[in-house]
Formats: structure tokens, C-alpha cells, sequence
């Protein structure tokens, strides 16, 4: 559970960063700016991405729907699975 709060307190202060990012160069600034971002979404997409089955109660589901689906031969095939 810890692990949740620091990265959600890091994600805050790269966002804070990005708001914060003082203006005197442009395109540096811009570019610094749009690194924070850029890290502060993606520290918690990492966390979610990397996350064991176990872990919360649809990460199995869609797992095991991707898998069976890139089995088939189109999307229209895909859409009219009635399981997941």
C-alpha cells in the first residue's frame, strides 16, 4: 500500500514542477515542462502496467480477454464474445 502513496506523492510534485517551470527560455522551458508531464504519468502507468495478476479483481479479466482475442481473426468476432 505504500508503495500507491509514494508514487501518487511523486506524480503530485512532477505535476507541481510542470506548473512551476519558470518561463524564461521558451522552448526550454516548454521542453522541462512537458518532461514533468511526461513523468508524472507515467511513474503510475509503470506501477499499474507491472502489477502482478493477483492484484485487484479485472487485471486477470482483461488479460485473459487480449489473449483470446489476439487469437481470432476480427474485431467483429472479438465484440460478439458474450464470456468476458
Amino acid at each position: 500500500m505504500i508503495i500507491y502513496i509514494v508514487v501518487f506523492f511523486i506524480s503530485i510534485v512532477f505535476f507541481w514542477l510542470s506548473e512551476n517551470v519558470k518561463m524564461k527560455d521558451n522552448n526550454r522551458g516548454k521542453i522541462i515542462r512537458n518532461i514533468c508531464v511526461f513523468c508524472a504519468i507515467l511513474i503510475p502507468s509503470l506501477l499499474a502496467g507491472f502489477r502482478d495478476d493477483s492484484i485487484g479483481t479485472d487485471t486477470k479479466a482483461y488479460k485473459d480477454f487480449f489473449y483470446y482475442s489476439y487469437t481470432l481473426d476480427s474485431v467483429k468476432e472479438a465484440l460478439s464474445i458474450k464470456e468476458y
